[in-house]
């Protein structure tokens, strides 16, 4: 199955810097064993896929604002299980993000549910 992303992405997904992916899955289409076509311009006639893997496993994420102490601080839920500061941020490094507030402002327009989608071992 075709992942679209963007350009800048690459060198990090071809260097591993990147290890997996966050997105919406409602209609529960990825799991173990997926063939993932990553790719660029999906859909276009510049279509490039510049890799193919599989997925090994997924989790489920849940993205959520609340306000606490005169903020609105982000809170990360995998598999059930609230992630510390710590890691959260190697979440959004392992998503690809040099700065907690790029994987903030990614995710800033309200709660997202999902899935992380693994192409290595890795687990949160």
């Amino acid at each position: 199955m075709v992942l679209g992303f963007e350009e800048r992405c690459i060198p990090k997904i071809l260097a591993e810097m990147q290890i997996h992916t966050i997105r919406r899955d409602e209609p529960d289409r990825w799991g173990k064993g997926a063939v993932i076509h990553f790719s660029t311009s999906t859909r276009t006639k510049n279509y490039n896929k510049f890799k193919q893997g599989e997925c090994v496993s997924t989790q489920h994420i849940i993205i959520q604002w609340v306000w606490k102490d005169g903020k609105n601080r982000m809170t990360v839920q995998v598999d059930g299980r609230l992630l510390n500061e710590k890691e959260m941020f190697e979440l959004a490094k392992n998503e690809g993000f040099d700065r907690m507030d790029d994987f903030e402002a990614r995710f800033s327009d309200g709660d997202f549910y999902g899935k992380i989608i693994h192409w290595t071992d890795k687990k949160y």
